[in-house]
């Protein structure tokens, strides 16, 4: 389960740094993340917005296009870019345009 990896990675990272010694005192990793299941189409265009639009709202950059970590370039304008966007575990669908 990824919940189990995370756990590990986690307690082998804090385990090994330095400063958080044996008592484990300090505080390292934010509380746990969270993640969900996308239900529908809206779900995940309302996702998709908020994803291209923060670093636009964090001031990094004027236009989503501008982030070079951003899927907006692919879903906008249908080009390849830095991130790969995969369609039901399928890289190559998602390069197509629609028809």
């Amino acid at each position: 389960m990824l919940a189990d990896a995370i756990h590990w990675l986690k307690l082998s990272f804090a385990k090994r740094v330095p400063w958080l010694g044996d008592s484990h005192s300090g505080v390292f990793w934010q509380k746990r993340y969270y993640d969900r299941n996308v239900r529908d189409e809206r779900e995940f265009t309302k996702k998709l917005r908020y994803l291209h639009r923060n670093p636009v709202k964090r001031g990094l950059v004027k236009q989503p296009g501008d982030w070079k970590w951003s899927s907006f370039r692919h879903y906008a304008l249908r080009e390849v870019g830095v991130v790969e966007i995969e369609w039901n575990g399928r890289p190559e669908i998602a390069r197509q345009r629609p028809k």
